[in-house]
C-alpha cells in the first residue's frame, strides 16, 4: 500500500494497515480478539447496526422525497457503526468534529492511489516542502490524530478498568498490563494509528457499496421491485433485518453481491465479516421503507469515477419516496 503518510519523516510504521512483523502480529491478533469482545460477529453488534439504520431512515424521511445527496448520511451511519465499538458512543448528525473526521478519512481514501502519494514514496523529504494535495494529507492526519487523542484523554478520566466498554477502554487496560515487557508494542501513538485505521478500512468501502447500491436501484427500477417484493413477502414494515434473514432473501442478497462485485469488489480485512453485516442490514432496511427514484427531469449515470482506491460513483441526487406515499400516487394516477 506505499509509505505511511506521517506528521514527520522517518516515523516508524505504526497501527495495522501500514506496519509489519511484530507490530502488526500484536494488533492485529489483540484487535480480532478484542473487536469479537465487543460484538463482531454476534447479535450484540446487529442490534448497533439496526440502530444506524435506523437513523438513515429518520434521515430520507425528513427529506420528504425531495432531491438528496446520500453521500454524507451513509457515511456518518456506516462511521459511528465503528465509532460505537471504538469510541463507546455514537456522534449526532450536527456534530462539526466527526464531520471533520470523516471528511478527513474520505480525503485520505482518495490520497492514497494519487500521483501525489507516489511522489511522496520516493521522496518524502521533499515533498513535506512542496506544496500539493500532501499537505492536505498531511492536515487530515493531524487533524485526525487530535481528535483521536481527545476521545484518548476522556476515557483515561472515565474508564472503569474492571468493566472496559469498547476499543479504546481494552487497549488502554493492555498498555497498563504490558508496560514491564520489554517487546510489547502497545502504546499509544500505536493506538492512534489503529484507531485510524479502523476508520479507513470500515467506513470508506463499506459507504461507497451502499452509494452504488442505491444508485443501481435508481438506474434499474425492475431490479428495485424484485428485491422489494421479496422483501415485502418474507418481513412486515416494523421489522428488524438481521443478517440471517439473508436465507430468507435469496434475490436480495445476490443482487448485494453483484452490487459489492461492481463497487470493487469483497474485502478480506479485519472488517470483512461487519461489512457483510452492515450491507445487508442498511440495504434492506432501506429497501424495506423506500421506493428510490432520480430527481424529475434527470438521467442516472453509473459511468464511475475513474481513481481512487475504490470504484466510486459520481456524486448524484436521489429521492427517497415512503412506501406508503408511493402506492397513494399510483391509486390516484390510476384514478
Amino acid at each position: 500500500m506505499g509509505r505511511p503518510i506521517r506528521e514527520e519523516d522517518g516515523a516508524e510504521e505504526k497501527g495495522i494497515l501500514f506496519a509489519n512483523g511484530h507490530i502488526w502480529k500484536q494488533h492485529r491478533r489483540f484487535s480480532l480478539k478484542i473487536l469479537r469482545n465487543l460484538g463482531l460477529g454476534r447479535k450484540s453488534l446487529e442490534y448497533q447496526i439496526q440502530e444506524e439504520a435506523k437513523h438513515l431512515v429518520d434521515f430520507f424521511i425528513s427529506k420528504k422525497g425531495k432531491p438528496t445527496n446520500p453521500s454524507f448520511p451513509i457515511s456518518h451511519s456506516v462511521s459511528n457503526v465503528i465509532s460505537t465499538m471504538v469510541f463507546g458512543h455514537r456522534f449526532s448528525d450536527d456534530d462539526e468534529r466527526f464531520k471533520e473526521l470523516i471528511a478527513a478519512v474520505n480525503f485520505m481514501f482518495d490520497f492514497l492511489p494519487s500521483f501525489s502519494r507516489i511522489a511522496y514514496d520516493l521522496f518524502p523529504r521533499l515533498m513535506h516542502l512542496l506544496p500539493g494535495p500532501q499537505q492536505k494529507a498531511f492536515f487530515c492526519m493531524v487533524q485526525g490524530h487530535t481528535f483521536i487523542k481527545e476521545e484518548i484523554r476522556s476515557h483515561g478520566k472515565t474508564r472503569d478498568p474492571v468493566d472496559p466498554q469498547d476499543y479504546i477502554d481494552y487497549y488502554l487496560d493492555q498498555i497498563e498490563k504490558s508496560k514491564d515487557d520489554p517487546i510489547s508494542t502497545f502504546d499509544e501513538e500505536n493506538l492512534i494509528h489503529t484507531v485510524m485505521d479502523f476508520f479507513a478500512a470500515g467506513t470508506k468501502t463499506t459507504s461507497v457499496t451502499l452509494l452504488w447500491a442505491l444508485l443501481y436501484m435508481t438506474a434499474y427500477p425492475n431490479i428495485q421491485e424484485q428485491v422489494q417484493k421479496e422483501i415485502q413477502g418474507v418481513a412486515t414494515p416494523s421489522h428488524k433485518f438481521c443478517y440471517e434473514d439473508r436465507k430468507k432473501l435469496p434475490y436480495t442478497n445476490a443482487v448485494i453481491h453483484e452490487i459489492q462485485r461492481f463497487a470493487g469488489g469483497h474485502r478480506v480485512c479485519l472488517g470483512e465479516r461487519l461489512a457483510k453485516v452492515e450491507l445487508f442490514i442498511f440495504f434492506t432496511s432501506l429497501l424495506q421503507t423506500f421506493k428510490f427514484q432520480p430527481p424529475e427531469g434527470t438521467k442516472v449515470n453509473i459511468e464511475p469515477v475513474i481513481g481512487g482506491m475504490a470504484i466510486i460513483p459520481r456524486p448524484y441526487e436521489i429521492c427517497a419516496i415512503p412506501h406508503e406515499i408511493y402506492r397513494g400516487r399510483n391509486l390516484l394516477e390510476a384514478g
